[in-house]
């Protein structure tokens, strides 16, 4: 685009350069002709300012527009391969899974519980699997729990009671609906069982937004 619009104005420069020869050779008085051809040459170049700037927009824009095109041109391209992939090895849970993790990164929750029901099929009921199962389904669900999660939580934390994705969620639910001593009793079983110690400090920080909203509500 901007190609098309410098060969416009290259030409158009040219032309006006032909002008001025056309005048001089004819001997016409400078001070006839030099007014006009600068007056032309003028509009020539504010016209064709505002038609760059009008057509491609502004620089920082249509530059913030692309990198937002690009990026979903690569979600895209990712959910396709890993679809690809679970099609080729359909008989292999970890391709299942990868296809249903592709699924959640662009927020298919729907299509990620379907991938996530193959990859428990095929790799029995794993916590990991059951976690990501239940996640999908409470975005999948307006964001919240219903039979189906519940019964999904209540077997994954008798495997494992400190399973952290169900507990973070768990205490998020809780947070969103103004359960604030539900949330900061899922959050403070995380921290006390040391078993995310790479999730210390965004615990200690809900826990803190929790227990303010909890005084906030006393006062």
């Amino acid at each position: 685009m901007i190609g098309l619009f410098t060969t416009i104005l290259l030409i158009s420069l040219a032309a006006v350069g032909v002008l001025v020869l056309g005048a001089v050779r004819r001997d016409e008085p400078s001070a006839k002709t030099a007014g006009p051809v600068v007056a032309l040459l003028g509009l020539v170049l504010v016209t064709l300012s505002t038609g760059v700037y009008a057509w491609l927009g502004r620089p920082a824009g249509w530059t913030e527009q692309r990198a937002d095109a690009d990026v979903g041109y690569l979600r895209a391209a990712k959910v396709n391969e890993a679809r690809r992939q679970a099609d080729l090895m359909a008989d292999d849970a970890g391709a299942q899974k990868r296809e249903a993790l592709a699924h959640l990164d662009v927020g298919q929750y729907a299509e990620a519980v379907e991938a996530l029901d193959r990859a428990i099929a095929l790799g029995g009921r794993e916590t990991d699997l059951l976690a990501q199962k239940v996640f999908a389904l409470w975005y999948r669900d307006g964001r919240r729990f219903t039979d189906e999660s519940n019964a999904l939580v209540a077997e994954i934390l008798a495997k494992n009671p400190h399973e952290v994705q169900t507990r973070m969620l768990l205490g998020q639910d809780a947070f969103l609906q103004g359960r604030w001593e539900a949330a900061v009793k899922e959050w403070r079983t995380l921290l006390e069982s040391g078993v995310a110690p790479e999730k210390t400090r965004a615990l200690k920080n809900a826990i803190a937004k929790a227990e303010a909203e909890m005084a906030h509500q006393e006062n």
